[in-house]
This record gives structure tokens, sequence and C-alpha cells, in this order.
């Protein structure tokens, strides 16, 4: 029967055989052997070439100072050991995800009905007005309202997310999103466009309160093929969370407008859907960012099991066909299914 779509959402009909090749963007590792560093604009899956566009003005903006591609980025379900690049083909049923990144406005309606007060309230919504009336202390200038919520935590937005019969995507979720029916490199198409995304800022005290623009505002040029919009360029995009007896790191998906200057250690502004970067877990107060949100997904029934996809085929596989059991292992995924 047809699959009721909450209201915001966009229904993505999933895939049977979805070539899920991605890359982390970590200052650690070089380009991506395994396509000879042919930085060709023809090929829609080089990493390398996509890497090097000109986004910004540094040269070193994807990891080009070494050569280790081993355990420098995450380990997926059906992967063996931990490494910069990832190529599988999934098979992930439909689902419904945000047209577009949840807002100001939308949070505040979550702390109203639910009463959610951190507990360590350390950089807690800091772009918002102080305002001892509001609960936690806290609301959104009318100039904000409408632009992608930051300064939460993980643990912030996936409770958001449960709060709305949902959870975060996974990376491969969001990424099949973003390429859209034709599989492109850039939620438009093939090729860079700075048009179709937020002006770009490296200043030093970037304020997100002045960047960062609301959401649709590129919208429809910038959205991707299935119409979801604000996954290219606007602020980093927290996806799969992963652990160890001794880490935890979120994936992140979509780039920023905002990259400082000053240090080569920053994260660099991609914009590419098959690129991401890795961000450390440590606690609440410090993982709050300026120019860190996300959208939620819900699934719509359809089974995916504990990771929302199963393995077609892999180049590094472990259990092809399975669906994956939760296990752990050196950087197994925790799930984040709510």
């Amino acid at each position: 029967g047809d699959i009721e779509i909450p209201s915001g959402m966009v229904l993505i009909p999933g895939a049977e055989d979805f070539h899920f090749f991605a890359g982390g963007v970590e200052i650690e590792g070089g380009c991506n052997k395994r396509r000879n560093d042919t930085r060709d604009p023809r090929d829609p899956l080089d990493l390398c070439y996509y890497c090097h566009r000109p986004l910004t003005n540094f040269g070193w903006d994807c990891g080009v100072l070494g050569s280790d591609e081993f355990g420098v980025d995450v380990q997926f379900f059906w992967e063996q050991k931990p490494e910069r690049y990832h190529d599988a083909r999934l098979s992930i049923p439909p689902f419904a995800i945000d047209k577009n990144l949840v807002t100001n406005a939308r949070w505040a309606e979550f702390i109203m009905e639910t009463g959610y007060c951190p507990s360590d309230s350390f950089n807690y919504l800091a772009h918002w007005d102080l305002d001892p009336e509001a609960v936690g202390g806290r609301s959104p200038p009318s100039s904000i309202v409408n632009a992608p919520v930051v300064w939460i935590s993980h643990e912030e937005a996936q409770a958001f997310c449960r709060w709305r019969k949902g959870r975060l995507p996974h990376a491969y979720e969001w990424q099949l999103a973003a390429e859209g029916p034709k599989r492109l490199a850039f939620p438009w198409g093939d090729e860079w466009d700075p048009s179709r995304v937020p002006p770009r800022s490296e200043a030093r005290d970037g304020n997100p309160r002045d960047l960062l623009p609301p959401v649709g505002s590129f919208s429809p040029s910038g959205d991707s093929g299935f119409g979801v919009a604000d996954m290219s360029g606007f602020v980093w995009e927290m996806t799969d969370s992963f652990e160890t007896d001794h880490t935890r790191a979120v994936l992140l998906k979509g780039g920023s407008l905002y990259r400082p200057t000053g240090a080569m250690w920053y994260f660099p502004a991609i914009a590419g859907n098959r690129l991401h970067n890795k961000f450390a877990l440590m606690s609440p107060s410090w993982e709050r960012s300026g120019f860190l949100g996300f959208r939620c997904l819900r699934e719509t029934g359809n089974g995916g099991g504990d990771y929302g996809a199963s393995v077609v085929s892999s180049t590094s596989v472990r259990g092809v066909g399975g669906r994956g059991k939760k296990r752990k292992e050196s950087l197994s995924e925790r799930s984040v299914t709510a």
C-alpha cells in the first residue's frame, strides 16, 4: 500500500544495489590509490578529484600529508578493519528523511513540549539569547528561527529524532538521499557550483547567527534529485556513531560553510556527497559546535536490520548477504536506531 510520509519529510525509494563509495577527509592519510589518483572530472567516483577542488584557498584540504589508508577513519559493519575508503554495494529499503535541516524553531518546539533542560549546559544553544522565562533559560532571536539549529550535542540530536519517532540517518542512507536517482557527486550534479550553496567564510570568529541562512534558501537549485535540501555546505550533519572500549565518534556528512584560517588541522570545507569526516564524542559540552547540525530519518517499516541495510557485495566483506549482527570489534559501528 501507499507509504504515509510525515510532514516536512521526503520519501527516498531505497535501492536494491546502491554503490556506497565514500572516503574520509581527515588530515592524516593520502588520496585513494585504488583509483590511480586520476583526479579526472569525468569520473564521478574519483574521490581525489573532488577532494582537491578549490573549495577554499588551501591546498591540503583532503588529507594530502601522508599515505595512511588504514585506521584513520571508521569501520562499517561489513568491514574487517577501520580504513579511510569504503566501497560496498548495499540493499537499502525505502525511508523518509527531513527535506530540510532541523531549525531553531523546531528545537524550540521540542523543548517546549518535552521540557528538556541539559544537566550540562556549557555551550548549549550558545547562539540563542539568554531568557530567564524560557525553558532552559534561552530563546532564539527572531532573525534565526528558520536557520539550522546548532550548538547541540549528538545525544540531544538523537533525543530530538526519537521525539519525532525517528532517528539519525546512517551515512549510506544520507548519501543515497543526496546522490538522488542519478547517483550524482553533488546534490545537483557532477560539477561544483558555488551559486547553489551559501557563501563560505574563513573568518577567525565566525558566528552562526550571522553566517547561517534560513533552511531552504538555496532550494530548489541546490536540492538533490529526490528533492532533499541543504545537503551541501550548510552545516556538518550527524549520521552514524562508532565506539570502542575507549573512544566514541560520529560520522559527519555534507560539509560546512565555515572553515577558519590559521591552522591546517581545522576541518576541511568539503561539499561532495561521497566525503565525510569523523568527529570525536567526549561529552555534550565539548561536542556542541556552531556549525554542526542534523536532520532526522523515519523508517517505513520495510526492514533493514540493525543497520538499515544489507550487503550485496563489498571490497572488504564480513558476512556478505547478511544484515549484520551487533558485535564488538576494534571500531565496530554502534547502531543509532532509536
